[in-house]
């Protein structure tokens, strides 16, 4: 579950962690507190789950199946009861022969490479140099694409609550980098058809934000001096350096590779449609 105040500006930032103080956990009953009484599996505290030995993902995967199960596919289920993955009984090590753990050591291995190669299996679409993927969080039986969202990230919403689309490239298609500076264009009805609000946030080439010297690593239509063009349109400044003049409207870069990620919250049927074309990032130096 993924929750997000939004913050409008740092005048704004105490009024949010009000409302975060008001969040509370209960249980469905309501009538007492829930508890966490021990962690599910300590190793997941200690080690990254691509980095556990094969014996140990298979049984850490198991007790969570049968902690929190899902599928509700007996039939499928019982496909893996021969590699020990026995959602009565657990995973037991002790029960199988050699050449099948060799094998699971193997898949082990293999998995990771082929979810973290995964992604298109959202048949994603490249518009404007913006690479569209729809569908998250409605995976039906496409437990490859389940598996790469939940690799890449911890939850996702649906659609309907809220779109995202990230850029690697500019629109003529070549890599994003600090070197150079760019403009994201929205003319006036060309701004994401949004019923709450749209932003835009940098990530450097590990995926996480880029410390700045304004300390601004998202920017959008809740901005505070956020200037508009005289007939409506919109200029975002993606760019290493402070420009001389739009500061406002800056969005800072890092030195090397960089990509963004546009985030429409509650979005417009032309969003939902694909009728609306996000406008491409263009280098403009």
């Amino acid at each position: 579950m993924n929750i997000r105040v939004l913050v409008e500006g740092e005048d704004d930032l105490a009024h949010a962690q009000a409302i975060q103080k008001q969040f509370a956990l209960t249980t469905l009953d309501g009538k007492k507190a829930p508890a966490v009484i021990k962690p599910a599996n300590t190793l997941l505290l200690e080690n990254k789950v691509e980095d556990l030995p094969a014996l140990d993902f298979f049984k850490t995967m198991t007790d969570l199946m049968i902690l929190n199960p899902t599928m509700n596919n007996e039939a499928l289920e019982k496909q893996f009861e021969p590699i020990g993955i026995d959602l009565t009984y657990g995973f037991d090590a002790n029960k199988l022969d050699p050449e099948t753990i060799a094998g699971l050591d193997r898949a082990a291995k293999d998995a990771f490479q082929i979810i973290t190669n995964g992604l298109e299996e959202s048949n994603p679409k490249n518009v404007n140099g913006w690479l569209v993927v729809t569908g998250l969080g409605t995976y039906g039986d496409r437990f490859l694409w389940r598996a790469f969202v939940a690799f890449s990230g911890f939850g996702v919403n649906v659609d309907e609550e809220s779109t995202l689309i990230r850029a690697f490239t500019d629109d003529q298609g070549n890599e994003l980098n600090g070197k150079n500076n760019y403009i994201l264009h929205f003319n006036k009805d060309q701004l994401p058809p949004v019923e709450a609000f749209w932003s835009v946030t940098m990530y450097g080439s590990d995926f996480y934000l880029v410390p700045n010297e304004i300390n601004r690593y998202a920017i959008g239509d809740r901005t505070e001096g956020l200037e508009y063009n005289e007939d409506g349109s919109l200029d975002i400044y993606i760019q290493k350096d402070r420009p001389i003049n739009n500061v406002s409207n800056w969005l800072p870069a890092p030195e090397g590779d960089f990509n963004l990620v546009l985030r429409m919250y509650q979005p417009f049927a032309r969003i939902l449609n694909g009728t609306y074309e996000v406008p491409g990032v263009k280098r403009v130096r």
